[in-house]
């Protein structure tokens, strides 16, 4: 392949994924991929590359799947056929680019979870500092009249939703509260839940007014427990997903959502159960464990008043990205487990070296621009641009010092990418 051929085919892979690891030799590839068991790795190889490789790693249970790119078609192809996690055989980086992307939101929604196995911050994932300062910039946030309207204008745009029901909420928001619309039938929960799997901030900025007055309230309706807590809430969870959970016991964990979980064992038990009727997936029960003597440190709050479904009773709601401490597993049948998670405390050494690292990192910025920058700086460009051009769409024009800010940023962002000639304005 000719080297210009090659930078341009990385230059398009930067745009779907931002993190990118070379090898010529298989050797160092395997090597690699042997010290990467707390990560989900996709894998773009040459055809003589992978024929040699691929029998080595293939069952490797960090490796989601694996493409196989040529500049033109081998004559026998066959052989892939033995190999699962193989797509195809392409010769299209875009057709690569375009399934990759696929892949990766798939991922996000199959298995709604980030972590940290251990609080070394150079290996912890990006996504996890992310959703932390999140929080922050929600706590943070002042209520702005502008953010209601293009919440509706955005929630309105969503075709899976019911205009009436968009209607009622226009007019009739402030008669009930924010629990009550999201465990209303109405998909808030779906696309604010899913916005945060993917980490998509288009949409979460567009919702913001809701997500924050939704915190508010879990945050107002929080009361410390008297006694020890224990929740339940269940996951169906792929084989290689497991095996990647099993290698985090002792380290950080967060469901990268709100979070719903019930005092009720069996609902749990019952959905769990449900989900190995998949023989692709094994059902976890998920124990919470609340200690009453700890500072926690972040709220959450029953549902039994506020919930729209008046039937639905023993249930709680956690802020978005709680994070746990991974603790016992236990296997309960054939794929079927117990994993306990402790909600930390406000004076957990680990969670307080994360929030100071995020603090040091963008420090100098505020607000939204506080997470662009932290997405910069963690290497997730293209996340960053996504940040940034949202901030610079809605900047006034007569902010010039936002706007240089945001624009300088941007700048930044296209240098590390290797747009030199778009990180200069004309």
């Amino acid at each position: 392949m000719l080297n210009k051929d090659y930078e341009n085919s990385i230059s398009k892979l930067r745009q779907v994924i931002d993190k990118i690891d070379i090898f010529t030799s298989p050797e160092k590839c395997i090597e690699f991929l042997k010290t990467k068991t707390d990560e989900i790795l996709f894998m773009i190889a040459s055809n003589d590359f992978a024929q040699s490789t691929i029998p080595l790693i293939h069952n490797m249970f960090q490796i989601h799947s694996i493409f196989i790119f040529c500049e033109t078609k081998p004559k026998h192809k066959e052989w892939i056929k033995n190999w699962e996690k193989i797509e195809d055989v392409f010769t299209s980086i875009d057709l690569i680019c375009e399934i990759l992307k696929q892949d990766i939101q798939q991922y996000h929604l199959d298995f709604p979870t980030i972590y940290a196995t251990n609080v070394e911050i150079i290996r912890i994932d990006p996504s996890f500092l992310c959703t932390q300062l999140l929080k922050e910039i929600f706590v943070e946030m002042k209520f702005d009249v502008k953010s209601k309207k293009e919440f509706i204008q955005f929630y309105r745009q969503k075709q899976r939703v019911d205009n009436t029901i968009i209607d009622e909420l226009e007019h009739n928001y402030s008669m009930h509260t924010p629990i009550w619309w999201y465990t209303r039938d109405c998909c808030l929960s779906d696309i604010i839940n899913q916005a945060f799997r993917l980490q998509s901030f288009y949409t979460i900025i567009k919702m913001r007014f809701f997500i924050q007055d939704l915190y508010k309230q879990i945050e107002k309706l929080y009361k410390p427990s008297s006694e020890k807590l224990t929740l339940y809430r269940s996951q169906g969870l792929t084989h290689a997903h497991f095996e990647q959970f099993r290698m985090m016991q002792g380290g950080l964990f967060s469901f990268n959502s709100f979070l719903s979980a019930s005092i009720d064992e069996n609902v749990a038990l019952r959905d769990a159960d449900r989900s190995r009727h998949d023989s692709d997936l094994i059902g976890i029960i998920f124990q919470i464990n609340i200690d009453s003597t700890s500072l926690i440190s972040t709220p959450y709050a029953s549902l039994d008043t506020e919930n729209y479904h008046s039937d639905a009773k023993e249930e709680f709601l956690f802020t978005m990205h709680t994070i746990f401490r991974v603790g016992e597993m236990k296997q309960l049948e054939d794929r079927l487990w117990r994993i306990e998670l402790s909600l930390t405390s406000n004076d957990d050494e680990d969670v307080k070296r994360i929030s100071e690292y995020i603090r040091q990192a963008t420090q100098g910025s505020t607000g939204w621009d506080r997470l662009g920058r932290l997405l910069l700086i963690m290497g997730h460009f293209n996340k960053a641009e996504e940040v940034f051009q949202m901030l610079i769409q809605n900047s006034a024009k007569n902010d010039v010092k936002g706007l240089g800010y945001r624009y300088h940023q941007m700048g930044l962002v296209k240098k590390n990418t290797n747009f030199y000639k778009k990180a200069i304005l004309p």
